[in-house]
C-alpha cells in the first residue's frame, strides 16, 4: 500500500548514491521513506544536533512497515547496519 513507512539502512561510503536513487523513486510513486540523513524542506537533517541519534533511529525503525536495506560490501562492516 502507498501508505507503508519505509526505512532505508544502508552504508553511507558505498550505498548512499543507491540508497538516495531508491528514496527518489520510492517517493515518486507515493510511499513514505525515511533516510537518516534526509533533508526537510527548510536543508534540517532528519536528526537535528542534540538529539539522541540511536533513539530516533529505533523509533523510525519501530514505526516502519519495511525496512530496506542496501546491500553493499562495505554494509555488513558497519555497526550501525547491523
Amino acid at each position: 500500500p502507498k501508505d507503508m513507512d519505509i526505512f532505508i539502512s544502508h552504508k553511507k561510503s558505498d550505498g548512499e548514491g543507491l540508497a538516495i536513487q531508491l528514496r527518489d523513486i520510492l517517493k515518486t510513486e507515493g510511499f513514505s521513506v525515511w533516510m537518516d540523513e534526509d533533508r526537510d524542506d527548510d536543508d534540517e537533517g532528519n536528526i537535528k544536533v542534540g538529539e539522541d541519534r540511536q533513539t530516533i533511529i529505533k523509533n523510525n525503525v519501530e514505526n516502519s512497515s519495511l525496512i530496506l536495506l542496501v546491500d553493499t560490501s562495505q554494509a555488513n562492516q558497519s555497526k550501525w547496519v547491523h
